[in-house]
């Protein structure tokens, strides 16, 4: 949530405001099929309050029927009466520890000709079709490229939307695998250099005058030689033998907003404008073209969260299900949605949201909600955050709880998503 109100769960207390439940797109089922006969329209109460009685009483008298609120047999015969949203967010809640990790996939063949846009870029290389792939090649290549691939720049999230990973959330670490082939048919020798493999963190400070510098910052790097590659010409994963990146202190809010962060007075530091953010560079090294670098794709997610997805996808989907289908009874038969992702502000938590809720359905069980707030339809990088998540089609079934519906609804409008 936003730093005024610390986070989701704290909205609700008697004499501040009351949060509206719009719930947009088309009616929600519950895993029981019921539809409700009103329309929702309710408030978040958290964790510190589900034990809380008074905070219950007081909102019986405000004529509201649907709660967000932590589900479990202790606030049941508190929530039985109304609608529910389960955010429960704790350990072994599958469904919001999915939801909140991080993935994303850039085709490296994608080459996005705006450079001020968010895409794979080139300099250097071309598209083909290798091995059953679409890749980005060096073919027609005689001397080196310097970021023969780079970009996206995009906002990465820095700190976690949950506190169910591993109960730190501001402990996100990345993984970045590089999906890459050589072909080399003149045996060119192994102890020779290929290319090098960066993430780069690029990041614009501007100053009290208004003129402003770009900063870089590497991440990690590799040299890759030809014997790192497979022999056959195949593809494999290249993945700074299981370095993981995350955030130094410096690039992240604290805790408490009212802290500043270690810059110079009137000094703003950003990564959500054109030219910054994240960026996977391929630097290739050869002189000649006696043997040919394919470049299929980079992926990155996180490794307290979304790499068990990477490693046991069934696994995964299977958690998630038995967690949903616990609370498949006639006792949650008023529970409506499953709560996701806290505010979705980075390209990252779209495929993780989509996957989870996709996984919902295949069991009958309620969809999942996200909060999406109008702070983050301002401009990220080269997009509106909220365009960005109804274009990608996150779930036609998928249900949003947007704060400053009209503001969000006009910032809408004016974009490409309604011409």
């Amino acid at each position: 949530m936003s730093a005024k109100t610390h986070h989701l769960y704290y909205l609700y207390y008697p004499g501040n405001w009351i949060i509206i439940l719009l719930l947009l797109l088309q009616s929600p089922l519950t895993a029981q099929e019921s539809t409700p006969e009103e329309f929702p329209i309710g408030s978040t109460m958290g964790s510190e309050t589900m034990y809380n009685w008074e905070y219950y009483n007081s909102f019986d008298t405000s004529g509201m029927n649907t709660l967000y609120q932590y589900a479990n047999g202790t606030t049941l015969p508190r929530l039985d009466q109304y609608y529910v949203v389960a955010c429960n967010g704790d350990f072994g809640d599958w469904i919001q520890y999915y939801a909140s990790s991080y993935y994303s996939k850039w085709e490296a063949e994608q080459n996005q000709t705006e450079l001020d846009r968010v895409g794979v870029k080139h300099i250097g290389g071309s598209k083909v079709y290798y091995d059953s792939s679409w890749c980005w090649s060096t073919e027609g290549l005689s001397a080196p490229a310097c970021s023969l691939v780079y970009g996206p720049h995009y906002r990465q999230d820095n700190r976690y939307k949950s506190w169910n990973h591993s109960g730190c959330r501001w402990c996100v670490e990345y993984v970045t695998r590089f999906r890459m082939a050589l072909f080399n048919p003149d045996s060119v020798p192994d102890y020779e250099n290929v290319c090098v493999i960066k993430v780069v963190y690029r990041y614009k400070e501007i100053y009290s005058d208004s003129t402003y510098e770009f900063f870089d910052r590497v991440f990690l790097v590799d040299t890759l030689r030809v014997e790192d590659f497979n022999a056959d010409g195949s593809f494999n994963y290249f993945d700074f033998d299981g370095e993981r990146y995350e955030y130094p202190a410096e690039f992240i809010l604290p805790l408490d907003a009212g802290k500043k962060q270690p810059l110079p007075a009137d000094t703003i530091r950003t990564d959500s404008e054109s030219y910054t953010g994240i960026q996977f560079w391929v630097d290739w090294l050869r002189d000649d073209d006696s043997c040919t670098l394919y470049i299929d794709n980079i992926e990155v997610y996180d490794y307290d969260g979304w790499r068990f997805f990477i490693d046991d996808p069934n696994k995964a989907a299977d958690s998630i299900k038995a967690y949903a289908e616990r609370y498949h009874t006639v006792d949650w038969s008023k529970l409506l949605y499953w709560g996701g992702h806290d505010e979705p502000s980075s390209l990252d938590t779209y495929t993780p949201i989509k996957t989870v809720d996709a996984i919902l359905k295949t069991v009958n069980a309620p969809r999942l909600m996200s909060t999406v707030w109008a702070l983050w339809t301002l401009k990220l990088n080269d997009g509106i955050n909220i365009t960005e998540y109804l274009t990608r089609k996150i779930s036609t079934n998928h249900y949003i709880r947007l704060l400053n519906y009209e503001e969000t609804i006009n910032r809408i409008s004016d974009s490409h998503l309604l011409k």
